[in-house]
Parts: C-alpha cells; structure tokens; sequence
C-alpha cells in the first residue's frame, strides 16, 4: 500500500454567476490501495478442514476438481444442487472443490498443490474436469 503526495489535478470549474469557464489547479492527497488477491487455500488445508468435518459428521469427503471455464463442472454443481439430490449428497458427503487449470488472468484462483494431486489421482492431464474422489475421514481416497 502506498501514498501519493501531491496530485495535481486541473479542474475546469464553472461560475454560474458569468457563465466562464476557469481553470484552477488544486493538490491533494491520494491514499493508494493495493487490493492484493488472496491466495486460496493449499489443496492440503482443503482436505485436511473437510476430513476433519467428515470426522465429526460420520461422512466422507467428495473432492471435486474444477476450473471456472468449466461448463461440465458447472453443470454437476447444479445437479448436485438441485433439490433432489441435495438431501442425498449432504447426507454422505463434505463436499469441496479444488481449481485447477485455470488460464490467463484466472491462474491466481488455484488452490496451491492442486494440479499434483489431480496428476496423482487422475493418471495426468488428459482425464479432464470434473474429476472427483471420494476421502474417508482419515484422508485415505477409496474411489
């Protein structure tokens, strides 16, 4: 984060009263500030918060392998979602996503350590997305 001093702006100002125009210079100060974009989360933390909640709810994990891009990663979200089968997956699953294979300027959405474990588990990058695994409590993959 950083400050700038003495910006110099001109203003073109109006005088109702004449109807001219004057230009006046001003300065003022400008606070800058850096929106840095957040890291998300390492693909480690991820599962390790979700094997934790698994524990505690008796469930399993499913780990979803998603992209923003993704068309089919959306439209799994929206069936997972939908009001039929919601109750069925909440029931057996702490579901959550790890983003993988992002382009351009959406690079900085993925989780950290993400694309190895995809690698591991998918058997490289010509499996595709959605691609899911199923965890036990203990972090061991069972599908």
């Amino acid at each position: 984060m950083g400050t700038i001093r003495n910006t110099t702006l001109a203003l073109l100002l109006a005088t109702g009263v004449t109807g001219a125009r004057a230009q006046t210079t001003i300065t003022i100060e400008v606070q800058a500030t850096a929106v840095a974009a957040a890291t998300p989360p390492s693909a480690d933390a991820v599962i390790k918060d979700a094997c934790a909640e698994a524990a505690k709810t008796n469930r399993k994990v499913f780990l979803m392998f998603h992209a923003s891009w993704c068309g089919w990663c959306h439209r799994m979200d929206s069936i997972m979602q939908a009001p039929v089968c919601k109750p069925l997956f909440d029931a057996q699953y702490v579901i959550v996503h790890l983003d993988i294979m992002e382009n351009g300027d959406k690079k900085a959405l993925e989780n950290p350590g993400a694309l190895e474990l995809y690698t591991k588990y998918a058997g490289g990058n010509n499996q595709g997305i959605p691609f899911s695994l199923i965890i036990d409590k203990d972090g061991t993959v069972v599908q």
